[in-house]
């Protein structure tokens, strides 16, 4: 079989592409995507025996193809399986021929696959899909000998309290009917109104429940410093993000449990 050109190995980039976009909007726009590939690897007569459906061949015609910075990989983690202890450890990765290992021996899988196929079994059951982007970076932290697949050291970000301090203004209001004659004047309703203002007592009046008018609203360090904190505020990806205290302590600790 001859070398696949170019143009061929472009359009089923944009092939992989369109099946990686499709892939969250659900089962139709996704098998829908993969249908279009299948027809065009078809209608081109490409070998399926040396190019998968997944984009690899396997004699390696294409292996600039499958280096697309477009195009999304994934590995499979655990970290479970690593051979050192797993206080700051990178984990192992996942090789179809040769199991548990390395991330450079680490089997690549296609967004296709990553939906169709099992996660092998684990020490912890904690094998996890896991981006090959994200997973090269992990490496990159293991130490210069390679001997000891720890990350580098992480601290976990400063927190402080503060204290956030709202008030509000309300409004009490008091009703009543008055007959004054049918030609009053402005000025007279005015001085009526003053003059009521002066005479009615305060205890008299009732609160609005419609009228709220933010007042003095800030938040200043705490001088509390062993108070048990009501609300938690972490930055994200998309900012500031604030929640119950409870409810966020949660999210933590569940973070790095095995499922």
């Amino acid at each position: 079989m001859s070398k696949n050109t170019h143009q061929q190995l472009a359009r089923i980039s944009e092939l992989d592409t369109a099946i990686d976009a499709a892939a969250d909007k659900g089962d139709d726009a996704f098998f829908a995507a993969v249908a279009a590939k299948d027809e065009y690897i078809d209608s081109q007569g490409i070998d399926r025996d040396r190019l998968e459906v997944t984009g690899r061949e396997a004699q390696g015609n294409v292996s600039n193809y499958i280096e697309r910075p477009h195009q999304v990989q994934y590995v499979i983690h655990s970290l479970s399986e690593s051979d050192v202890d797993l206080d700051g450890a990178v984990g192992a990765f996942w090789s179809n021929e040769d199991g548990w290992g390395s991330l450079q021996s680490a089997t690549l899988f296609s967004t296709k696959e990553r939906m169709s196929l099992n996660l092998p079994m684990s020490a912890k059951l904690d094998a996890e899909w896991m981006l090959a982007e994200e997973a090269r970076d992990l490496d990159a932290n293991r130490n210069p000998q390679g001997n000891a697949a720890k990350l580098t050291e992480q601290v976990a970000p400063a927190t402080k309290l503060v204290e956030v301090r709202l008030s509000a203004l309300t409004r009490v209001e008091y009703m009543e009917v008055v007959e004054v004659p049918a030609d009053i004047t402005q000025e007279e309703l005015d001085d009526l109104v003053n003059a009521r203002y002066r005479q009615v007592d305060g205890g008299e009046f009732t609160s609005d429940p419609e009228y709220w008018e933010r007042g003095t609203c800030e938040a200043v360090d705490s001088d509390m410093p062993d108070a048990t904190p009501t609300m938690m505020a972490f930055r994200t990806e998309h900012g500031l993000h604030i929640e119950r205290a409870d409810a966020a302590a949660q999210h933590i600790s569940g973070a790095g449990r095995a499922s």
